[in-house]
């Protein structure tokens, strides 16, 4: 069994990550956002004309990645928020010793 305050302790940190995913997802979405206004015409490319295209895929795969990432780490995070506040719930209730889990 968890000594009653190291389990308040990891309660109170899933609560507390998940807003630092969130933070950080607005960081990695914030990069794809200016991946995207890294764009340029074919006339902006100039003499780089030939290299225009690999550019794009790059840049693109860069904004691609990253909204990804955006959308993983806010998942990640609503998942931390949820978990701390069921396990909240769940030792305000003391279901954990009522189903003989510690």
């Amino acid at each position: 069994m968890a000594p009653p305050k190291n389990l308040w302790v990891a309660i109170g940190e899933l609560k507390a990550a998940g807003p630092l995913w969130d933070e950080h997802a607005k960081t990695v979405e914030g990069i794809a956002t200016k991946a995207d206004e890294l764009d340029f015409t074919t006339l902006e490319s100039g003499i780089f004309f030939p290299m225009s295209g690999p550019y794009d895929k790059v840049r693109k795969g860069i904004s691609t990645r990253c909204r990804e990432g955006h959308d993983e780490m806010t998942a990640i995070a609503s998942t931390l928020i949820q978990a701390g506040k069921t396990y909240e719930a769940e030792e305000r209730n003391n279901e954990h010793a009522i189903r003989g889990l510690y």
